[in-house]
């Protein structure tokens, strides 16, 4: 087996991590499928999981019986890693809060 619940969910919250433009909060996931399409994307090694059906079989096993655990752990990652990450200022933890700033 080459995958199980921790790594994958450390794959995803890595690629979540690397695409994210900065200033800006990476949208929740928000069901099994959104959760797939963005496991399938990750890399273990220097291996794609959409590459390798050994991978993504376990991929899939490990979404079928803990996919709404690991729904909840990325977007509470993404509530806590992107909270502070607004047009590059900390001060600022939405959109709302810096126009509202800018505009006055």
């Amino acid at each position: 087996m080459l995958l199980n619940k921790e790594i994958l969910t450390c794959a995803i919250k890595e690629y979540i991590y690397d695409n994210c433009y900065c200033g800006e909060k990476p949208l929740k996931i928000k069901n099994i499928d959104e959760l797939h399409d963005t496991a399938i994307m990750c890399y273990i090694g220097d291996d794609r999981i959409e590459e390798y059906d050994q991978m993504y079989n376990e991929m899939c096993c490990i979404l079928n019986t803990d996919g709404k655990k690991i729904i909840d752990e990325i977007n509470n990652y993404i509530d806590e890693e992107f909270q502070s990450c607004y047009m590059g200022e900390p001060a600022f933890t939405s959109a709302n809060d810096y126009w509202g700033y800018i505009l006055g």
